[in-house]
């Protein structure tokens, strides 16, 4: 039996997932599936998911889509799980954040998906064991590290996904999952809408306040 293996899948709850899909491999599951919206939304039935490697492997007559998005980001949801969705816990809670970040999560629950704020929310928690900088907010949504400057993160509703702005030379450096662009002098910046890209993101920003 043909089976679909997804990789970088995001438990978010209980029979809940999230993972990167091209708006074409979507299609393929559903032509009459509605379109609305960034995000896509696959039913799936039995799916086996190893958390430790985010990895997803599901037959693929047991998977349909239900909305195909304009972007990547897609919602996997089990129909034959039994629980009850709920969010899990975790550090994306605006209670469980430092106080100097709970306005920044806060916002970032106003105009992005759970996903989302719990990947944001992992990268602060990782810089927070060596700066404590407070986020403070600007104009279209941009907060910037204060008082240090070494960090601006710009949520960016309208593609689900974070614009971070830091001090660094793209010229000195080379990451898998990310990719800078030279800004204004010192800075550079890239997009973060993936778990893959937490580890990397968390290393240049660190690199960015030795600047």
């Amino acid at each position: 039996m043909m089976s679909l293996k997804l990789e970088g899948v995001v438990q978010i709850g209980p029979g809940t997932w999230t993972a990167q899909l091209e708006p074409s491999d979507v299609r393929r599951f559903g032509q009459n599936a509605s379109s609305n919206g960034f995000r896509s939304i696959l039913a799936v039935s039995s799916p086996v998911f190893d958390k430790e490697t985010g990895t997803m492997a599901v037959s693929l007559d047991a998977v349909s889509a239900m909305n195909i998005g304009r972007g990547n980001d897609a919602l996997l949801v089990d129909l034959d799980s039994g629980e009850n969705i709920k969010p899990e816990a975790n550090v994306s809670s605006q209670a469980d954040a430092p106080e100097r970040d709970q306005a920044f999560i806060a916002a970032c629950k106003v105009h992005l998906p759970a996903h989302m704020v719990s990947i944001i929310a992992r990268v602060l928690s990782e810089v927070r064991r060596h700066h404590d900088d407070r986020l403070v907010e600007g104009a279209g949504r941009k907060w910037t590290a204060a008082p240090h400057n070494f960090l601006a993160i710009t949520i960016q509703n309208r593609n689900q996904q974070f614009l971070v702005s830091v001090k660094a030379d793209p010229a000195r450096h080379s990451f898998k999952h990310i990719q800078l662009k030279r800004s204004r002098s010192p800075y550079c910046e890239f997009h973060v809408n993936s778990p893959s890209q937490i580890e990397e993101t968390v290393q240049i920003i660190l690199a960015s306040a030795r600047y």
